[in-house]
């Protein structure tokens, strides 16, 4: 190879690394998978919660709030709207109707559903998924 063609090589090859991390890089900085990230971190198993309104976002929170009360796991909800983040509901299946997803100890998804969550819910799902 000829010596003047190696930096262009170089660059060749950096711009294949960047052009091949960036969709990554900007999935990574959607609010819904920020908010994961940062209670998986923590030790928290996040509760995802996708809403149209206020009322249903009012609504999964109280349901948060009593599982908090009774069980010995905690979790954190966080109501995201619909229309703001379709691109990260549309990643979950979730279309255009409110849905949740909760998050495992190892990053899966442990649970998934539509609707708005209830404190019986929770008590379900929590049982069945892997929280640390």
């Amino acid at each position: 190879m000829n010596k003047k063609m190696i930096p262009v090589f170089i660059v060749f090859i950096v711009a294949m690394v960047l052009v091949s991390t960036w969709p990554y890089v900007v999935e990574s900085r959607m609010p819904v998978n920020r908010f994961i990230s940062q209670q998986k971190k923590s030790g928290m198993i996040p509760v995802v919660q996708f809403v149209t309104d206020d009322a249903q976002a009012k609504s999964a929170q109280e349901a948060a709030d009593i599982f908090n009360r009774k069980a010995p796991t905690k979790v954190v909800l966080k109501a995201f709207d619909l229309n703001e983040n379709m691109k990260s509901a549309e990643g979950y299946n979730m279309g255009a109707s409110a849905g949740y997803v909760i998050v495992d100890a190892d990053g899966n998804v442990g649970a998934q559903n539509y609707g708005i969550i209830t404190a019986d819910a929770l008590t379900e799902i929590i049982a069945g998924v892997h929280t640390h």
